[in-house]
């Protein structure tokens, strides 16, 4: 039996919360598989058992939610699912210059947000490290989400959660990036579907659509 629904739509997030666990309790009660149909990528990834991500009707990627948000195949599904930071062309460069590194430096290059980690120094960091000064906290409660400029580098943004950070706007802080953590495209990618470079891994256009399975 298949069974479509789409998202709710003008409901609070609590309410929201309970639906998606009601639905799931349903699909596994009556063992029936369902096409779950939402705009809203965390509802896809926490719903489903596997996901096809739609760009303008044709199908970029499917797969289950971990393979979808930690190797997105194409630029296009790393940029709608979830939220990333594109690094400079300058930064990139600089990090494939470093002894070791398998990137290429002219790729089209992403971190995900709670992939860049605020280290208290160099010591406690992975094999990238970069300096920056906080512009502006916004705080989450359990978390909050950092934008930091590192110069010449441009902006990253990192999430910490709120119990491991004491930092405050203008603190200078050294940021840790781990290379297996970022994912390249070849220049143009948005445009074509299925031709991602590599990745070990918010906007979405308005034709885009993002289609949950559930089995």
């Amino acid at each position: 039996m298949l069974t479509a629904w789409t998202s709710p739509l003008s409901v609070d997030a609590k309410l929201r919360q309970q639906l998606r666990g009601q639905l799931k309790d349903l699909q596994r009660q009556f063992g029936i598989t369902t096409v779950y149909v939402t705009h809203d990528q965390d509802e896809a990834l926490s719903m489903s058992d596997r996901i096809a991500v739609l760009n303008k009707g044709r199908i970029e990627q499917v797969g289950t939610p971990h393979e979808i948000y930690v190797r997105s195949a194409t630029e296009f599904v790393c940029t709608f699912i979830g939220d990333v930071n594109r690094l400079t062309p300058q930064l990139v460069k600089r990090l494939a210059a470093a002894p070791g590194s398998e990137l290429k430096p002219d790729a089209v290059t992403y971190l995900r947000t709670e992939r860049v980690t605020i280290v208290p120094d160099e010591a406690g960091a992975s094999a990238y490290t970069i300096g920056g000064t906080i512009k502006e906290r916004s705080y989450q409660g359990t978390s909050s989400t950092y934008s930091v400029d590192c110069g010449d580098n441009g902006m990253l943004r990192t999430i910490m959660r709120e119990d491991d950070t004491d930092y405050r706007t203008g603190d200078w802080v050294t940021l840790s990036l781990h290379p297996d953590h970022l994912l390249q495209y070849p220049d143009g990618d948005q445009a074509s579907p299925g031709s991602g470079l590599q990745g070990t891994g918010h906007q979405a256009a308005e034709e885009s659509d993002g289609q949950a399975v559930l089995r």
